[in-house]
């Protein structure tokens, strides 16, 4: 009418048909709130596709069946959270059960990626809130500006509905608290960090997600390769991946991709082997970040502040297979109180994993992701990181050895490093746990020392040998010490030099190679004398006698133990003496010297047993093996029951099986043949653990024989 009027007679509409205008339009929105009211509330289901393949996670997704049965009807909802390393699996895991539970939540599932670690930045909060509010259906223009109103109107819009809400990637709790909705809603949360403060102020419940078992990885690489794999390769392929998901997916693609390659498997298995192209390996090439686990773990990284990225950086340079808090410190150069913060930190994101009390695991994965962005420390820092952790592995091994074996090493050291606080232990026990599990990388560590001409290296081999010795591995360390002693003479350490002879001739006798045994312990003894090492001397001297007994020079040997035994009397060297009285027995017994032999044996249990608990109880075993071989066959069995419960504590499993040897045959041949039985069967269950077939004492075939004698009748025995 307005525009009519104003067309046709160039007039304003009338003061009256303004106000029944005005009254039509106050109608209209009376009936367009009325209409808005009536709009149904959207049900949402953005919940991503079925996972395909899915396998494994048993006991999860049971954790979390059992909590969505318990917020089941309570007024307070529920939130759960998956937490875990990046790669295993979590957001499956979470689609997945998502998919399952689905018709528990009959007003539909929101889920929203928070980019807590990817490409790009994270969601901000009020990014966050605001694609919430749009998959509930709220438009645009009514979503608040504030981050408050925003947050309330969430709350409004889930009060009273039953809806799932899954919140991918958070990369802490900060931002998934301001995302909680209504109180009717169940809400699950995955994170790379432990989400500790969601269970503390919101009584979240967690789910751990670690990588998947050995039986779950072989069973997801079947599933993607269609079967034609090999169990055995499968196996090989999936530790290599370190049990990660996208690790395995990545795998399997590449394998199914090789269609030129008759053996596919064989060789991308070999690409992996090589630690230092295993992330590169482990790329799907289409530059897609998702699928490419070194990407994946740089995100984690990329997270952390300066202080934790240096000790993950530092970690790179730590290969070990337990990681303490003592050897942290050392590496970042701190007292270990000061480790607490940066491990925390490491922890909280799963790049390490606690396993006892300042003791942590890195995955295998990460440790060679670490070992690469270590280069990114300035080398000064990496060479001294490294001086202190080779200073901290060192005075560990000593302190760990004396606790097992406190016999003399006449081993000199370097002094502790500033920050260096190596490892004490409290018992036999905890010093040989800790030299079992690291073993293997101390004999790396020396053999990288030598090579760069660290003196750490020679001196600390020696300290190694008994360890060895106990654990029939000394036969194949020959090579090892060889070029110990050969770094000690280059570098002018006499000492040094006769301890790693002494080292020598020890794995020669191991290896029934005695006249080179003698050469070793010869060229010991000479060095120690050059050096005014007397302890060392007498150790050389008492070494020489043995070799000698060894190759039947029983005269030569006796005359060499009795200017021994001399010796270590008038200088008083009790550790020396009770050693020299103890091989000396043998040999006095050979000659056919009884008495001499029984004194001896007797006195170097009572001399060696005032402080070497180890040497007491190989000392106990020689007297046994002295009253066996002189008619006392009771006496025998219960001196050597003696020896063997002392090796036992001592976890000297390699003496512990000859021991038990010997017990048998002093049963056999008092008649005792199930007992005797019983002996040799534990001696070949012992060689069995220890993982060798024999030692220079003891073996399986001999053992397996003696056990079939004891078929045969006593008159054809």
């Amino acid at each position: 009418m307005r525009k009519r009027l104003a067309e046709e007679l160039g007039v304003d509409p009338s003061p009256d048909l303004r106000g029944v205008y005005a009254t039509l339009l106050e109608r209209a929105d009376e009936h367009a709130n009325l209409d808005e009211q009536r709009v149904p509330a959207v049900v949402p289901h953005q919940l991503p596709a079925r996972i395909r393949g899915f396998v494994g996670r048993d006991d999860q997704l049971s954790d979390m069946d059992r909590v969505l049965t318990r917020s089941s009807g309570q007024p307070d909802g529920a939130v759960l959270a998956l937490h875990g390393p990046a790669g295993a699996g979590k957001t499956t895991l979470a689609v997945h059960w998502a998919h399952h539970v689905r018709d528990e939540f009959p007003d539909g599932e929101l889920f929203l990626d928070l980019r807590g670690y990817g490409p790009g930045d994270p969601m901000s909060t009020e990014q966050s809130l605001a694609a919430l509010l749009r998959g509930l259906g709220v438009p645009g223009e009514r979503i608040a500006d504030d981050v408050d109103d925003r947050r309330a109107m969430l709350r409004s819009e889930t009060h009273g509905r039953r809806m799932l809400v899954v919140l991918d990637n958070a990369r802490d709790a900060e931002q998934v608290r301001p995302l909680l909705p209504g109180a009717d809603a169940f809400v699950l949360v995955t994170s790379r960090t432990q989400l500790r403060g969601l269970a503390v102020r919101e009584a979240a419940d967690r789910v751990r997600v670690d990588p998947m078992s050995p039986a779950e990885s072989i069973a997801l690489l079947q599933r993607r390769t269609g079967g034609d794999v090999g169990e055995a390769a499968l196996r090989e392929l999936a530790e290599l991946c370190g049990h990660l998901p996208v690790a395995l997916a990545v795998a399997a693609e590449r394998i199914g991709r090789v269609d030129h390659d008759p053996h596919p498997v064989e060789a991308f298995i070999a690409e992996l082997g090589d630690h230092r192209s295993r992330l590169g390996a482990l790329d799907s090439g289409d530059d897609d970040p998702l699928t490419n686990v070194r990407a994946v773990l740089d995100w984690s990284y990329r997270s952390l502040d300066d202080d934790s990225a240096r000790t993950f950086r530092l970690l790179g340079l730590y290969s070990a297979p337990l990681i303490s808090t003592g050897a942290v410190a050392a590496l970042i150069g701190v007292e270990p109180a000061r480790t607490n913060r940066p491990i925390d930190r490491l922890t909280d994101r799963h790049l390490l994993t606690p396993i006892r009390d300042g003791h942590y695991v890195m995955h295998d994965l990460v440790r060679a992701f670490a070992a690469q962005v270590a280069d990114e420390e300035p080398e000064p820092d990496r060479v001294a990181a490294t001086r202190r952790l080779r200073n901290w592995f060192a005075h560990s091994t000593a302190r760990a050895r004396l606790a097992w074996a406190p016999r003399i090493a006449g081993v000199h050291l370097p002094d502790l490093e500033p920050g260096v606080a190596p490892e004490n232990f409290d018992s036999p026990k905890a010093g040989f746990a800790w030299l079992e599990t690291n073993a293997a990388y101390v004999l790396r560590l020396v053999a990288a020392c030598i090579e760069d001409e660290d003196a750490t290296g020679h001196q600390l081999a020696p300290l190694l040998f008994s360890y060895l010795q106990s654990s029939g591995m000394a036969t194949d360390s020959l090579e090892l010490f060889r070029r110990a002693e050969e770094s000690a003479r280059r570098l002018g350490d006499a000492v040094g030099q006769a301890a790693c002879a002494n080292s020598v001739a020890g794995c020669h006798f191991e290896r029934n190679e005695m006249d080179e045994a003698i050469g070793a312990v010869e060229r010991a003894r000479d060095l120690y004398a050059a050096a005014g090492d007397v302890d060392g001397g007498l150790r050389a001297q008492s070494n020489l006698a043995v070799a000698l007994y060894t190759l039947d020079r029983v005269d030569e040997a006796i005359a060499a133990f009795e200017r021994a035994i001399d010796d270590a009397r008038e200088l008083g060297a009790r550790g020396r003496l009770g050693w020299n009285l103890f091989n000396a027995s043998d040999v006095y017994l050979s000659a056919g010297r009884v008495d001499d032999a029984i004194h001896a044996a007797e006195e170097s249990v009572d001399v060696l047993g005032e402080a070497d608990s180890d040497a007491r109880a190989l000392a106990v075993d020689n007297l046994g093996d002295v009253q066996a071989a002189t008619g006392r066959l009771a006496d025998a069995v219960e001196t050597m029951r003696t020896a063997i419960e002392a090796y036992r504590a001592l976890y000297m499993r390699k003496d512990e099986a000859s021991a038990l040897r010997k017990l048998g045959i002093f049963h056999r041949d008092l008649g005792e043949r199930d007992a005797a039985r019983d002996c040799w069967s534990e001696a070949l269950q012992v060689l069995s653990t220890i993982g060798v077939a024999e030692t220079r004492e003891v073996g399986r075939e001999e053992l397996t024989l003696l056990i079939e004698s004891l078929d045969v009748p006593v008159s054809d025995a």
